[in-house]
């Protein structure tokens, strides 16, 4: 599984972001390494109550857009599926401590029978190229899609 870690500079503040679990991203002060995305838990174990913003996504390798406005998440879903997602890095860190589980920015980008951890990037602040054609690893071609932030599979 990929390292979930990218540094980001978001209004003149350089943060980490960072795995913490799973299924759960943090953001921390890169200078001090303080936790600034304090908030209740997105897992549980059984007999537990299933929190809130439980999320059923494990997160892969991450990616800043070019601006450093917004996140590309390399993550997958059990069965698996390989699933993209993006959201905005300045209302996650500034208005919706949440957005990285289910926030209002939060897009799925495409999805990928038994396939992630392969080449992604940022075109431009409003276009992910994600490597492969196809939507099985069985059927996937070597080449590549690009798709817009904002408008997802």
């Amino acid at each position: 599984m990929p390292f979930s870690f990218a540094f980001a500079d978001v209004n003149g503040r350089v943060i980490a972001i960072h795995r913490t679990a799973w299924n759960r991203l943090d953001f921390s002060d890169s200078a001090t390494g303080k936790l600034l995305s304090v908030r209740g838990p997105t897992s549980y174990r059984s007999g537990q109550e299933r929190p809130e913003h439980y999320l059923d996504y494990f997160h892969g390798a991450l990616y800043v857009s070019p601006s450093g406005t917004h996140i590309l998440d390399d993550g997958w879903v059990w069965h698996p599926v390989g699933s993209p997602t993006c959201w905005s890095l300045e209302r996650w860190l500034t208005d919706n401590v949440w957005e990285s589980e289910d926030g209002p920015t939060r897009k799925d980008v495409c999805a990928r029978e038994y396939y992630w951890d392969h080449g992604m990037v940022w075109l431009d602040d409003t276009r992910v190229v994600v490597g492969g054609i196809g939507d099985d690893d069985i059927e996937i071609v070597a080449g590549a899609r690009i798709f817009r932030r904002d408008v997802g599979r």
